[in-house]
This record gives C-alpha cells, sequence and structure tokens, in this order.
C-alpha cells in the first residue's frame, strides 16, 4: 500500500505545489507493505481522484488516506480537499460521463469529464463502492471501499468498456498517458486527437 500511494502522488506533485496546495499522504494499514489485488486499477483510480483534487482546489490541501480493516478484510481509501466543492444535484451526476459541475467549471478548470466515471467502473468491476461527500465552497471528499482480492466480485474476462470508443483531445502528459492507458484497460479503443494549440504549431 505504501509504495502505492508514492506512486500516485509523484506524477500530481509538482501541479499541486505550483499552486501552492499541499498533498499528504496518511496510511494507516498496520502493514503499509500489504498487496490489495489489482493495483493497476487501484493506482488509475487513486491517481483520477488525486489529480481532479487538486484541479478543483486553489488554496488549501488535498489528503490521501489509506487504511486496511483486517476484521472486514477490506481496503478503504479516502481523497480529501478544501477545493471548490459541489452542491447536491452536481454530486448526483458527478460519476456520469462527460460531466463537469457547470459550463462555468469547464472553461475555467478543463478536463475531459471522463476521470470519475473511469474511476467509478473500476471501482464496480473489483466489487467494490465509492461516494462523495460535498458542500459548494466547502471541499469534498470521495470514499472508496474495496474487497480484499479473494472477496472481490471481479468481472473476470468481462471489460466494462468493451466495444466503446474514444477520442481523447488534450495535452500530452502524465495524466493523458494515465486516461488512455486506464480506457484500454477497460476494454476501449483510444484515438489520442491533436489540441488545437498543436494542429496551430
Amino acid at each position: 500500500i505504501m509504495s502505492l500511494a508514492d506512486s500516485v502522488l509523484d506524477l500530481p506533485a509538482p501541479h499541486a505545489h505550483a499552486k501552492n496546495v499541499e498533498i499528504s499522504c496518511h496510511v494507516a494499514a498496520t502493514d503499509p507493505h500489504i498487496s490489495m489485488g489489482d493495483e493497476f486499477r487501484i493506482r488509475q483510480v487513486l491517481f483520477n481522484l488525486c489529480c481532479n483534487a487538486i484541479k478543483f482546489t486553489e488554496a488549501g490541501g488535498v489528503s490521501l488516506e489509506i487504511d486496511f480493516d483486517e476484521g472486514a478484510n477490506t481496503l478503504r481509501i479516502a481523497v480529501t480537499d478544501t477545493g471548490i466543492g459541489m452542491s447536491t444535484d452536481e454530486m448526483l451526476r458527478v460519476f456520469d460521463e462527460y460531466v463537469q459541475a457547470t459550463s462555468n467549471t469547464m472553461r475555467r478548470y478543463g478536463g475531459t469529464g471522463l476521470g470519475l466515471s473511469i474511476a467509478k467502473k473500476l471501482i464496480d468491476g473489483m466489487g467494490g463502492n465509492i461516494s462523495v461527500a460535498s458542500e459548494a465552497g466547502r471541499g469534498t471528499k470521495f470514499s472508496v471501499t474495496l474487497p480484499s482480492p479473494s472477496e472481490a466480485n471481479l468481472q473476470g474476462d468481462h471489460k466494462p468498456l468493451d466495444g466503446r470508443n474514444y477520442e481523447i483531445a488534450m495535452p500530452r502528459g502524465p495524466t493523458c498517458q494515465h486516461l488512455c492507458a486506464t480506457l484500454v484497460e477497460l476494454g476501449a479503443k483510444v484515438k489520442l486527437l491533436a489540441t488545437p494549440l498543436e494542429l496551430r504549431a
């Protein structure tokens, strides 16, 4: 768990520091080196949640907390930020594909609107649960619970995005690479388009 958490925060850390947003990680598991199932998918979920939290936080911080409940044999994850938060209506739609909170939010913060939808599909595929608690102007907390690998209700060879096609137009970089890799892992076919800025270059 410890190495997984460190690897997740390595990529978005410079962006957070550039915004003067503090990021922190706390692993409360009795054994911080415990291995939990499909680390690739868990890493994608954490990366999406942490990048999303940093994107919508202008001041304060973002925290990643991970705990393994040995009694329930369950991994618990929480990503909390002090960002712009969401209304009740926005929370109801936040896991839908291509949904941004408002058009103004999309213009200001950017993004594809796919990250949280992908995170939910990954969590569902591992037999887990993801939920959100937020208040406009007062930050957001995403909570994830995952059963141990032996108890997880994995979907076998079926992938939730089998047969889906996505065209992605965003700057090439770590976030773009992770998004494309996650979509492919979920069974989608991905075509990376040139951004308007790249076309003018």
